[in-house]
């Protein structure tokens, strides 16, 4: 199967590129506001490495708007916290080839979402909503891809 045969030609190739970035960018808006809702709550996934008070204290004493503007933008400065955009560099590459995978190759969605999958499991132990919001992540992508293959593949 040749893929890039299967890419948009002209004008569609740019509205392609263009829906991929903003559906990372709206899927990095969601996916942030809710572990900026988990952080005001108090979640910590790493309260075991720290035997004095917990740095997420701090963290969470902080208003809404700038906890979640410091997730979106990865700026806190604390390895913990910052993800450096690589879940978001991850969703966009999938968003690039789940549409082009739904074609023909579902198992091959199907096996790279297990492998990520069971590689998050040991994250789960740590923190449920972590997990979970990497699960919902994962459904988000899978969504806009379905998208992006109704509009430019079926």
């Amino acid at each position: 199967m040749d893929i890039l045969r299967l890419l948009p030609e002209g004008k569609f190739l740019f509205i392609w590129a263009c829906l991929i970035i903003l559906f990372s960018i709206v899927i990095r808006l969601i996916l942030c506001i809710f572990k900026a809702i988990a952080i005001k709550q108090g979640e910590a996934d790493y309260k075991e490495e720290y035997k004095e008070e917990d740095l997420y204290i701090t963290f969470r004493d902080r208003r809404f708007g700038e906890i979640f503007q410091r997730l979106f933008f990865s700026c806190e400065g604390d390895s913990h916290i910052d993800d450096y955009f690589l879940p978001t560099l991850v969703g966009a590459f999938e968003l690039v080839l789940f549409p082009i995978l739904l074609f023909r190759r579902w198992d091959m969605i199907a096996f790279w979402i297990t492998i990520k999958t069971a590689g998050n499991l040991g994250l789960r132990g740590k923190s449920r909503t972590s997990y979970n919001r990497f699960l919902f992540g994962n459904i988000l992508v899978l969504m806009f891809s379905y998208i992006l293959y109704i509009m430019f593949f079926s």
